[in-house]
């Protein structure tokens, strides 16, 4: 089984995809780019990135970081975007390097704040950004604990934040 990639090889493709949504949205207005899809191979699917989440690396061998969560927005696009954010730190903004990566909002700093999950929960900061980080409508200044369905804005894009718990083991037998 190999998994279809777009031509830069950054977003797994749906079968029903005639061209990258993300790939569209990063460097020409939509409906405007010609990208395809392209296969990679399983001996390269564990170092591939993870669609609209722009994480490191796909954990498809139970090694990684675990998905702790997920941030929704529907700014951009009206039928929503979900980025997964993955213990540890994750980086919010425009640049390549961060984890939940936005490029259509202009007021979205390179590195706009960080989302950190730790034993116990998960911590929000700005990046000292240009617009700052709003959680529930108050500009965070330091580091703060992030609640659970909390609403953010960074920059002109607006989130949903949801913790996600992995569901319970079923009783052995």
């Amino acid at each position: 089984m190999s998994l279809q990639y777009c031509p830069a090889g950054r977003h797994p493709m749906d079968p029903g995809w005639e061209v990258c949504p993300y790939c569209a949205s990063e460097s020409a207005p939509q409906g405007q780019n010609d990208a395809t899809r392209r296969s990679v191979p399983d001996a390269e699917m564990s170092s591939a990135p993870l669609a609209g989440a722009a994480v490191p690396r796909t954990v498809f061998n139970g090694e990684g970081r675990h998905i702790v969560g997920v941030m929704a927005t529907y700014t951009w696009q009206t039928d929503g975007e979900v980025f997964l954010v993955r213990e540890g730190s994750n980086l919010v903004g425009s640049a390549p390097e961060c984890e939940i990566r936005i490029t259509t909002d202009p007021r979205m700093s390179a590195r706009h704040a960080s989302i950190v999950h730790r034993p116990g929960g998960f911590w929000i900061d700005d990046e000292n950004s240009m617009n700052g980080t709003f959680v529930d409508g108050t500009l965070i200044e330091e580091k703060r604990r992030l609640p659970d369905s909390a609403v953010l804005r960074t920059g002109d894009t607006l989130w949903r934040f949801t913790a996600l718990e992995p569901p319970p083991s079923p009783p052995e037998s």
